[in-house]
């Protein structure tokens, strides 16, 4: 009996020489007896913290000294993060503290139990990383304002700026192009549906197509089908061929009509006048019998038909009724066509009387039989190109025939030929390829 209890006295002695001797870098302690200590702890597994879970076990018997084993117990237990030390009343404050850590390690200190209250608090700054998560999320919505350039709906970036989408200035609503609007033949572009559209048109030139991307790609000064404006078609009616020129129906008229109003809005006329007889415009436009002594106009020719008609400081002047042509007095022959009587002679309109084969129009003298102007009557004008054939207007040449499209020219007649179809006299070709 003696001998067992020096035995047991000695092992106690040893174990307490063991444990002074021992610092407190737990982190070598748990190296060195983790793997003894394992089989006392119970529950210690493969933690290192089970030796110390060993020590206290070992001390929980020896009275006072088990408040020692529990401090032991509660730094390893702490220290494993594994929450089980073993028996002692130990294990319980070390998994409490364990648990406080979270996931942390307690560490190499001297009590573990404050160690694991320091990464614990450690832990709870990971906790404030999780508000950094937090803000992630605020750097997605930022995401999303960068997405939307920052700009409303009813807008777009351009550059460092956001502009109207309603601004042609910058391209309307174009998701490629911040450039202002460029159409052609455009000066003042405007948004339309989002897109760049025509609002002033340069002169001469109309949107006729309504699709906004092709600009005012229509010349309005020249065609008769959109004179002036787009689908404003210069009148037919008495016209030999349709012209338009600067905006205004200039169409070339039958012999004996006279287009003189020229509207430039609204609805055309075509030839209006009967020059036949309008002692205005007697033949054609601006021949204004009226000024040439006081004629009449009759056949679109300016003639008399009283003797006052034809004096004009020759009292002798009588005038021809079956002719309407002025004789005076004291000469030989009458005058021609257009022409009074003076003292010395015939006159036209106060100056020398006109040549053979020439007719006086008030605007002077002109052969009727050759003259473009004047073709057949005073201010009766071919179309470009024609020219005038015993007084009346013909094509002599292919090119003659193109009002808009090619055709031929029949030279022995005169006469124009469009897609296969012979025009009437003075038609020529138009854009449409038909006579006109």
């Amino acid at each position: 009996m003696r001998r067992s209890r020096r035995i047991i006295l000695s092992v106690t002695f040893t174990a307490i020489g063991l444990a002074a001797a021992c610092t407190h870098d737990f982190s070598t302690f748990q190296v060195t007896e983790g793997n003894s200590g394992g089989p006392d702890s119970g529950n210690g597994g493969s933690s290192a913290s089970g030796g110390a879970g060993q020590t206290g076990g070992a001390t929980q018997s020896g009275g006072g000294g088990s408040q020692t084993g529990g401090n032991t117990g509660s730094g390893a237990t702490g220290s494993g993060g594994t929450g089980s030390g073993g028996l002692d009343s130990g294990v319980g404050a070390g998994g409490i503290d364990a648990s406080a850590g979270g996931s942390s390690s307690g560490g190499a200190t001297a009590t573990g139990g404050t160690s694991n209250v320091d990464s614990g608090a450690s832990g709870g700054t990971a906790g404030s990383g999780g508000t950094t998560a937090t803000g992630g999320t605020t750097s997605g919505a930022g995401g999303a304002t960068d997405a939307g350039s920052g700009c409303t709906a009813q807008q777009k970036l351009c550059g460092t700026t956001c502009v109207s989408l309603t601004s042609p200035a910058t391209g309307c609503a174009s998701t490629t192009s911040c450039a202002a609007c460029s159409l052609k033949n455009v000066t003042t572009a405007t948004c339309s549906a989002g897109e760049c559209a025509p609002s002033v048109c340069a002169t001469g030139y109309g949107n006729c197509d309504l699709d906004p991307t092709t600009g005012c790609e229509r010349t309005i000064r020249d065609d008769p089908f959109n004179c002036g404006a787009c689908d404003r078609t210069c009148s037919s009616t008495n016209v030999s061929s349709l012209s338009c020129t600067g905006n205004q129906c200039t169409s070339y008229c039958e012999a004996g009509r006279a287009n003189c109003n020229r509207p430039t809005t609204g609805a055309d006329d075509g030839c209006e006048v009967d020059a036949t007889t309008d002692v205005h415009n007697c033949g054609g436009c601006g021949n204004d019998c009226s000024q040439q002594h006081g004629l009449v106009c009759a056949n679109s020719l300016c003639g008399c038909n009283a003797d006052s008609q034809c004096k004009s400081g020759n009292n002798g002047a009588t005038c021809d009724l079956a002719s309407g042509l002025c004789q005076c007095s004291g000469t030989t022959g009458t005058c021609r066509r257009g022409e009074t009587c003076r003292a010395n002679g015939c006159t036209c309109n106060g100056g020398s009387a006109c040549s053979s084969g020439n007719t006086c129009c008030s605007f002077g003298c002109r052969d009727l039989n050759t003259s473009t102007t004047s073709c057949g009557a005073c201010g009766h004008a071919c179309a470009p190109g024609f020219v005038c054939t015993a007084g009346s207007c013909a094509c002599d040449a292919d090119a003659d025939c193109d009002a808009g499209s090619t055709g031929t020219c029949n030279t022995g007649t005169g006469i124009c030929t469009c897609a296969g179809t012979a025009c009437f006299n003075g038609q020529r070709c138009l854009s449409n390829g038909q006579c006109g």
